[in-house]
């Protein structure tokens, strides 16, 4: 039964206010990268000083002007936006729901939908934005997250070759992790790499029944990330899923090997094939 106020980004002196304020975040404080989170409020309905712009529009328009204020120089990460009005005005984009030390269900906040995210949206990598599909999550204890399931984050943070972004607490971490760590991040920078020219995209998205692939390319290779986020474990053959010929890597949780004709994934979890 109170009222909230909010800062109104169609309001001229507002407009100048945020310029201001990003330029002596950027100039005089230093900042070189800027986290703008819960962006979708500015989006939200409600009356606005200027009634002919949309919300969309008045997104925007705030964005705009934190670029003018920041400068070209200044990255800028978007978090919590709508899409569509932030496409050519920030460096980088969180491109889902944050991840958990959890897995999660359908609707859940968790790691999951953070999964599901990154892979629907992997396109968008280097091609509107970096990518950000929230922090790689490795730590062993103080998460409810089993193996697969931080190898399933891992590969498909690894295979969309979008931002590498680490929070955990190092001293929870083993050799394992430190392993883990090392595969994302080369994979991730080889894909990273190629994605200028032909960005990772997932090759059967629409088909619900399937087991999810995303495909990116690699300096030399091709690489096939295989999901199965459902709750029953499922058998994939890489003879149908894969070109013919060539000899083919299976990657998992317990390092690398050739593939064999069958590939067994449990449920939540994740291999990555390269050829």
């Amino acid at each position: 039964d109170k009222f909230a106020y909010a800062l109104d980004p169609s309001h001229p002196e507002f407009t100048q206010h945020q310029e201001q304020l990003f330029h002596r975040l950027a100039h005089e404080f230093g900042y070189g990268y800027l986290k703008l989170d819960f962006l979708f409020a500015a989006a939200a309905d409600g009356r606005r000083y200027d009634p002919n712009l949309t919300r969309a529009q008045t997104l925007r328009h705030g964005l705009k002007t934190i670029r003018r204020g920041a400068g070209d120089e200044t990255f800028l990460l978007g978090c919590g936006c709508p899409l569509g009005p932030a496409v050519g005005v920030v460096d980088g984009m969180r491109i889902g729901p944050d991840v958990a030390p959890y897995w999660g269900g359908d609707v859940e906040p968790g790691t999951r939908l953070a999964i599901n995210a990154i892979i629907a949206r992997s396109f968008m990598h280097r091609r509107l934005w970096l990518n950000d599909p929230d922090c790689l999550m490795l730590r062993v204890s103080e998460t409810r997250l089993s193996r697969e399931e931080r190898f399933a984050l891992a590969a498909a943070i690894a295979v969309s070759g979008g931002m590498l972004l680490f929070s955990d607490d190092m001293s929870l971490l083993d050799e394992d992790s430190a392993k883990l760590f090392r595969m994302v991040a080369g994979i991730g920078m080889e894909v990273d790499s190629a994605s200028g020219n032909e960005p990772p995209c997932a090759s059967n998205l629409m088909h619900h029944t399937a087991v999810p692939i995303l495909v990116a390319r690699g300096l030399q290779r091709v690489l096939y990330l295989l999901l199965n986020t459902s709750e029953t474990p499922k058998d994939v053959s890489p003879a149908t899923t894969l070109p013919a010929g060539g000899h083919a890597q299976l990657i998992g949780p317990d390092g690398e090997s050739d593939a064999p004709a069958k590939i067994e994934l449990p449920a939540h979890s994740g291999r990555i094939i390269s050829c």
